[in-house]
C-alpha cells in the first residue's frame, strides 16, 4: 500500500499534467480572440506571454503577425523564424507554412527538397478532421515532387522514412 506522503505529491504531478495544456491552450485562444476581432498588438502579447512554455500554437500566431505587419513592422526573415519554432514543436499547420514558404523562398532560400519534406510531414501529422488542410497539402506535395531530382526525392523518402520511426526532423531541417 502507497504512503500518504507519495500519494499527494503523484496527485500534483497528475493535476499539473493535466492542467498544464489547457493553461496552454486557454493563453492561445485569448490570443486568437483578439485576433479575430483585429485587436492585433493583444493577441501578440498573449502569444508572446504563452509562447516561452513551448507552445506551438502561440509560436504560429506570432509568426503570423510577423507575417503579415500586424502591430509590428512586416519581417518576412523572422515569420519563417517562428513559423520553424511551430514545426519544430510540432504543429502541422506551421510544418505546412514553413513548407510553402521554402518553395516560394518567402523569408527563406527557395529549396524545393525541404519544402517537400516539410509538407509531407505536415500531411503525416495533421489531423484527420482536417480534411481541405489535407487536400491543399497533397496538392503542393505533388507539384513539389515534380521538381526534385532523384536524388532529392530518394534523399527525401529517407528523411520522412525516419521521421516515422523517429518523430524526429533531422539536424539541417533545424534551422533555415
Amino acid at each position: 500500500m502507497m504512503s500518504r506522503a507519495i500519494i499527494k505529491p503523484m496527485g500534483f504531478v497528475v493535476w499539473l499534467w493535466l492542467w498544464l495544456p489547457q493553461t496552454a491552450q486557454a493563453q492561445f485562444l485569448d490570443g486568437f480572440d483578439h485576433f479575430q476581432r483585429g485587436e492585433f498588438c493583444e493577441a501578440r502579447e498573449a502569444w508572446l506571454d504563452n509562447e516561452p512554455d513551448g507552445d506551438s500554437s502561440s509560436a504560429f500566431g506570432i509568426a503570423e503577425t510577423y507575417s503579415r505587419g500586424l502591430c509590428i513592422k512586416e519581417d518576412q526573415i523572422q515569420a519563417s523564424r517562428w513559423y520553424l519554432t511551430a514545426a519544430l514543436r510540432g504543429f502541422a499547420r506551421g510544418r505546412a507554412e514553413i513548407g510553402i514558404r521554402y518553395a516560394y523562398g518567402k523569408g527563406v532560400a527557395p529549396n524545393a527538397y525541404k519544402s517537400y519534406v516539410w509538407l509531407s510531414i505536415a500531411r503525416l501529422t495533421a489531423a484527420k478532421w482536417e480534411t481541405d488542410f489535407r487536400e491543399n497539402l497533397v496538392v503542393n506535395i505533388n507539384l513539389m515532387r515534380r521538381v526534385l531530382t532523384a536524388a532529392e526525392s530518394a534523399k527525401a523518402d529517407e528523411v520522412i522514412a525516419q521521421y516515422r520511426q523517429t518523430y524526429r526532423m533531422p539536424r539541417e531541417f533545424e534551422i533555415l
